[in-house]
């Protein structure tokens, strides 16, 4: 495995497992070593399939690898990002060397073809494999953000970002907020938080949002709320909706991204198609008034992520693909 950037935590635990990793450390955004160390790199492994994530390794990787005389390419590309008319440009001109394109989602795989992708293409959804966290540590973080005991629990989880739309989830604890119990969580940390702060003075929700901060692990919290909102503006394949469907937390989420790939109108959540937080809320509030309805989704919700989102499910899907192009090769 090569990265090119310094690996962090995960290259000690891929190293854990007998896998060589290869750190090429970044100092600056365009470092030609970094293409030289990639370039030893694959001239050293000689693969035959070589696999990239992300564009600049996509990039890197696939050309060098045609230079290196690697004879297999596959790209995974993954959404969220506005591509510019130039990486549309490169992205058309590499998937002609390209074996197969891998998307996370099927709305980015048409939006890729759209783009004027001429591949082979298909979608591999990302998997999700967690362990149930201890209910006393996510207490043990409750009493410690001083939240109330025993509230409902309403929360956002992620970057505080524009793109997430934080103003809106605010509009909708606005509008719940005549229920004594609730209590709202901002599970994240960002260059938004200032602003979403005065936010919540502005709106009198003063006393009833708390900000976490940066969690090494948010899944204690993740697991205690009733109900998780997703307000983005834009998303890819939210990894955090994921682990929330895994805990069993119905979600009510925006029609961004792939969120209505992963919930089903009515089935593991509810999808909301306007931004209008009135109608966030009156979702949310179905939810919270209804035991019987929140089981059922929660319980859905759970099969869904077992299911057509495990890991195993996604790990099997790759090494479809790549015994199949090995093999026609052969």
């Amino acid at each position: 495995m090569v990265s090119l950037k310094h690996g962090g935590e995960w290259a000690e635990e891929i190293r854990r497992c007998g896998i060589p990793v290869v750190e090429l450390h970044r100092c600056r955004r365009f470092q030609p070593s970094r293409l030289l160390g990639l370039w030893r790199a694959i001239r050293s492994f000689r693969p035959r399939l070589l696999v990239t994530f992300m564009f600049t390794a996509s990039t890197y990787g696939r050309i060098l690898a045609l230079l290196g005389g690697v004879p297999h390419r596959v790209c995974c590309e993954r959404g969220g990002d506005l591509k510019t008319p130039g990486r549309v440009c490169v992205e058309r001109l590499l998937a002609r060397v390209t074996d197969a394109v891998v998307y996370n989602s099927k709305r980015n795989e048409a939006s890729g073809k759209a783009s004027g992708i001429r591949a082979r293409t298909l979608t591999i959804y990302n998997g999700v494999e967690l362990t149930p966290p201890n209910p006393a540590e996510g207490d043990r973080l409750l009493r410690h953000l001083g939240v109330p005991p025993g509230a409902t629990l309403v929360g956002k989880v992620g970057q505080l970002h524009p793109r997430k739309d934080y103003p809106l989830f605010l509009e909708v604890a606005k509008r719940l907020a005549a229920r004594p119990d609730l209590h709202f969580l901002i599970i994240g940390d960002g260059p938004e938080r200032g602003r979403l702060e005065r936010g919540v003075e502005t709106l009198g929700l003063a006393g009833r949002v708390t900000f976490t901060g940066q969690l090494a692990d948010p899944l204690p919290l993740v697991a205690r709320l009733r109900v998780k909102l997703v307000t983005s503006l834009r998303e890819g394949m939210s990894n955090a909706l994921m682990e929330a469907m895994a805990l069993g937390v119905p979600c009510v989420v925006s029609a961004a991204g792939a969120n209505d790939e992963l919930i089903t109108d009515g089935v593991e959540g509810y999808v909301v198609k306007d931004r209008d937080p009135a109608i966030f809320a009156r979702q949310v509030g179905a939810l919270l008034d209804d035991p019987l309805l929140w089981q059922r989704l929660s319980e859905n919700a759970r099969r869904r992520a077992a299911g057509q989102l495990s890991v195993t499910r996604m790990v099997h899907s790759y090494e479809e693909l790549f015994t199949q192009i090995l093999s026609d090769a052969s």
